[in-house]
């Protein structure tokens, strides 16, 4: 009986402990929720079964009040927030209850009253029968039954933060936070346009990867390991036409492998920062902090979408000015917004190239050539152009066409596997230029009349020659330096030699002093006025004489004194001998 009343016991116990830890894996350590089990408190998480990402409530530094529903990496700290879903609405700290409500959709509940959906599905599930699972791969799915149709997902409605399994297209887009520390809408949206990458400020285009159309290829600054991860690996991705990722590691930059499956990505992430930039990090093996391999815009503010406007060429390198129009062009806004940096309206041909509709006009100019980096503006192809004259004379021949260029290297159209035209030709506003150093760089013959590249240094602008004014008024006060110190180096070489030559004259007197006399007469007189009728009549001699005729100014030969000093007696024959 007693054997019975022990299996009995330890039966219980067992029971006991499965139901705890049925509950505990339920309340602490579940993946997924449904109508019955919603998250009941602030402190009351989902971890994937991995535990890779984590979904709760959670607060910012900012407000300890405004509370939000998001998921972010599991015990990764600091924490690495990768979605929101209320990211315009917090809620206020009395709402702590998360779940899936009996129409199918997310809400959350307050404890004073009040509902916040988190989604708005038109499709009504059946009660009790729509499920809500946290995934590995950071994506959060709603699904009817128990991993049926799938209703809604996180990564179809990501924030500002793009993960491997994600697929951008043209309608989904990253919006960036307000700043680190509120989740809110911000000013920059990464997203697709046409197979064109690009970050919108508000309404304006502030980046892009590169040109659309035939020339998308040539500038594209896309690596190729972004690449992959925004087109979810899609093998139909020519990887040939986009650069292999650059990363700088111990003041060294290595190339990034090119990894082709999606499993070497699974601890990286794409993020729309609040600064503008799309940035790319890789989780470090220990799993403890991030490192950034690639960065758009970069530092330079050459890398911002035309940054100087039309017709103009950005110049990183220049102390001058950042922007300057191109050869036979003038800056199209008043001196002041350049002086203060505002470049956006760019430069203007200083002459049409058909004033009036005269093509007699037609070849009456030539091309500056230039080495560039990235240039934009509607693009045309010249297929029948096989030789660079040719493609010259169909630019010539064309009013509208601005430049063009021609490469003898033979180019695969991405889109048709076909040889691509060698000569391309624009016949709009030249747009986004920034200029290469080297000459390594695209290049484009540029279209402008004969006198201004004879006339006009290349890439002068109104600033460069406000700076050569400045030059000018530079080399006018040198000039005047230099001749204020000739005028001193001729005056104090004068004043050396007049009194060298008074030196001389002191000897040829003492041996004349008679002639001494008379020469410091004359001097005397010279300085005297024109007017002065009368000469003066005081004679001058020499001390030797005067120190001979007194006796060395003898006590003897001392007659007194008066207010100019002692009045000697002097021997007269010295005078005179």
């Amino acid at each position: 009986m007693s054997n019975m009343h022990s299996a009995s016991i330890l039966a219980l116990y067992f029971s006991t402990t499965i139901i705890i830890l049925v509950l505990f894996y339920h309340c602490d350590g579940r993946d997924s929720i449904s109508v019955r089990n919603p998250l009941s408190g602030i402190d009351q998480t989902l971890v994937s079964a991995g535990n890779r990402f984590e979904l709760g409530f959670f607060t910012t530094e900012k407000s300890n009040t405004n509370r939000y529903i998001g998921i972010w990496y599991y015990k990764l700290i600091p924490r690495t927030i990768v979605w929101v879903a209320n990211r315009d609405a917090p809620f206020l700290d009395s709402c702590s209850v998360f779940g899936v409500a009996v129409d199918g959709n997310l809400k959350v509940w307050c404890s004073n009253g009040p509902v916040f959906p988190i989604t708005s599905l038109d499709h009504k599930s059946a009660p009790f029968n729509t499920t809500l699972q946290l995934l590995d791969s950071g994506n959060l799915k709603l699904f009817e039954g128990q991993k049926g149709h799938v209703l809604w997902e996180s990564f179809d409605n990501p924030t500002d933060t793009f993960l491997p399994g994600m697929k951008m297209n043209d309608n989904m887009g990253l919006t960036s936070w307000i700043d680190q520390d509120d989740p809110g809408t911000g000013n920059f949206t990464f997203k697709r346009d046409q197979g064109v990458y690009s970050i919108h400020k508000r309404s304006s285009v502030y980046w892009k990867n590169s040109e659309s159309g035939i020339m998308s290829s040539i500038f594209d600054v896309l690596p190729i390991n972004v690449k992959q991860i925004l087109s979810d690996f899609d093998t139909s991705t020519d990887q040939n036409n986009y650069q292999s990722l650059i990363t700088r590691k111990n003041n060294r930059y290595v190339p990034l492998p090119n990894y082709t499956r999606a499993s070497y990505y699974n601890n990286t992430r794409i993020l729309m920062n609040s600064s503008g930039e799309i940035q790319f990090y890789l989780l470090d093996r220990g799993g403890s902090s991030w490192s950034l391999l690639w960065s758009e815009p970069s530092q330079d503010s050459c890398s911002v979408y035309d940054a100087c406007g039309k017709f103009a060429v950005c110049h990183i390198k220049n102390n001058v000015s950042m922007c300057q129009c191109l050869p036979g062009f003038k800056s199209a806004s008043y001196l002041e917004d350049w002086r203060v940096g505002q470049y956006s309206d760019g430069c203007d041909r200083e002459s049409i190239i058909c004033p009036n509709n005269a093509t007699d006009k037609l070849h009456d100019h030539r091309f500056e050539n230039m080495s560039l980096m990235k240039v934009g503006g509607q693009v045309q192809a010249f297929d029948r152009a096989q030789k660079e004259e040719a493609c010259k004379e169909e630019c010539l021949s064309n009013c509208k066409c601005e430049a063009y260029s021609f490469t003898e290297v033979n180019v695969t159209d991405r889109q048709t596997g076909t040889n691509a035209a060698k000569c391309w030709i624009w016949t709009s506003e030249l747009v986004n230029f920034e200029r290469e150093y080297s000459d390594d760089g695209f290049h484009l013959s540029l279209r402008v009349p004969f006198s201004p590249i004879a006339s006009t240094p290349p890439y002068l602008t109104e600033n460069s020659r406000r700076s050569k004014k400045n030059s000018k008024r530079r080399y006018v006060i040198l000039f005047a330096a230099l001749v204020a110190g000739a005028i001193l180096v001729f005056g104090f070489t004068y004043i050396l030699y007049r009194r060298r030559r008074k030196d001389n004259g002191k000897g040829n007197h003492e041996d004349n002093p008679v002639r001494f006399s008379y020469e410091t007469e004359r001097q005397v007189n010279d300085l005297m006025d024109d007017n002065d009728k009368k000469g003066i009549d005081v004679p001058f001699y020499n001390l030797d004489i005067i120190l001979s005729a007194t006796d060395n100014f003898s006590d003897a030969n001392k007659l007194g004194q008066g207010g100019f000093g002692p009045v000697y007696k002097v021997i007269r024959s010295f005078f005179f001998s």
